[in-house]
């Protein structure tokens, strides 16, 4: 595992669940169920680190990401996951390792919306700064 792929700036259990979550389906016998169930419980403290209550339902915290708008149109990736887990935690049917594959792809994606992205614009969340372009004073490009 490359440091690269890591999503900045992300908080170390975050970081620490992804990483886990990452391991279990890459390795050489992967492990879809565990896979699966590590991304619910990544979302799950993403949303609350972010502001919600702490000890709920994936549901209940996949409606929060919504009127919360952290990714507002993103409805149908959550509800895959949310589908994804609900079969391999309380169905017969286990998760395969693509369906894994495309839930740990599509939570990958979503933290980095939430975390990474904003890192790449100087006045991301800062509305004020919009109007004046001359105000923005450009941060260097570490490309």
């Amino acid at each position: 595992m490359d440091s690269k792929d890591w999503i900045y700036p992300a908080p170390l259990l975050v970081e620490a669940l992804y990483w886990e979550a990452r391991a279990s389906i890459v390795r050489e016998s992967p492990a879809p169920i565990v896979t699966v169930m590590l991304c619910s419980k990544l979302l799950s403290r993403v949303a609350v680190d972010l502001g919600a209550k702490e000890n709920q339902s994936l549901s209940f915290y996949i409606e929060w990401f919504m009127t919360a708008h952290y990714i507002r149109y993103w409805r149908e990736w959550l509800s895959y996951i949310e589908l994804e887990v609900d079969s391999s935690s309380h169905e017969i049917k286990p998760a395969t390792v693509s369906e894994a594959a495309r839930v740990f792809k599509l939570t990958d994606l979503i933290l980095r919306n939430i975390y990474e992205l904003p890192t790449l614009v100087p006045y991301w969340h800062k509305p004020e700064e919009w109007t004046k372009k001359e105000d923005i004073k450009e941060e260097p490009n570490e490309w």
